[in-house]
Formats: C-alpha cells, sequence, structure tokens
C-alpha cells in the first residue's frame, strides 16, 4: 500500500509519500501529485515513511526534478527513511533532487510566511491532466475489486 499527503504552507508544498515506491501505480501517482502543485513556489518531498523506492521511482525523482525545473519550482527531498537515503547514496546519481538539511528546510519555509503566495498558474499539460485521472481511475477500479 502506498498514499501521498499534502500540507501547503503558503506557496510551498509539502508532499509525505508514505509505503513502497516500488510499482508503476505508486510512481505515477507521486508524479501526478507533485506536477499538480505546479503554482508552487517550492516543493518538499519528505520521505520519512517511504519503506522502499526501486529503479522506477528513482527515475520518476529524477524526472519531477527535470521537471521543476523548467517550470521554475523548486524541489527537495527532505528526511529520508535508512533505507531510502542507503538507495539514493547507492545511486549516486547527479540528476537526483538534492536532499535538503531541516536548517534549509526551515529557511524555504520562513521565507514563505515573508512573502504572498504566487498566483495561480496552470503549468499542467492536459496530457498531464488525463493521465492523473486514468491513474486515478485505475487505483479507484482496485480498491473496489
Amino acid at each position: 500500500m502506498f498514499a501521498i499527503f499534502l500540507d501547503r504552507i503558503g506557496d510551498v508544498a509539502v508532499l509525505q509519500p508514505d509505503g513502497r515506491f516500488v510499482q508503476t501505480d505508486a510512481v505515477f501517482a507521486l508524479r501526478c501529485a507533485v506536477t499538480s502543485q505546479g503554482n508552487a513556489s517550492a516543493i518538499v518531498l519528505d520521505l520519512s515513511e517511504v519503506e522502499a523506492l526501486e529503479d522506477s521511482g528513482l527515475e520518476m525523482l529524477a524526472s519531477l526534478h527535470q521537471w521543476t525545473s523548467v517550470h521554475g519550482v523548486g524541489l527537495k527531498l527532505f528526511n529520508p527513511s535508512n533505507l531510502v537515503q542507503e538507495r539514493l547514496d547507492r545511486a549516486n546519481l547527479a540528476w537526483l533532487p538534492e536532499v535538503a538539511s531541516r536548517s534549509e528546510i526551515s529557511a524555504i519555509l520562513a521565507a514563505t510566511r515573508e512573502r504572498k503566495p504566487s498566483p495561480l498558474k496552470e503549468r499542467i499539460s492536459r496530457e498531464d491532466h488525463s493521465y492523473c485521472e486514468q491513474v486515478a481511475e485505475g487505483l479507484d477500479g482496485e480498491s473496489a475489486a
């Protein structure tokens, strides 16, 4: 099982995935959760509750890093579980988002309190919307079974 929890602090989105991010549906649910935050100035992925992260999850983190860079949104990983930190270290990939320290995250959150939230900007393409809807329908179908 997996879940993704969202908190908004000003114009910073804090996403906390929970569970194992090894199967395609979990990895693409994370993609949809991040890309739906296109109006945020920064996205923090709190990885403290992620139990496993396989190659597909690493590839998605790299893809999300590229997506946020293109859209002018900061992306930071935070507080990875021991297993996830080991996986990130083993991967040793320069194109993964940076793991931020507690003080960096505190600074990001303090800065958002000093500025007004960004105006809503539509940054998610029609393709992203339809894909997210397909994923959501697939998950609904699985839970009904």
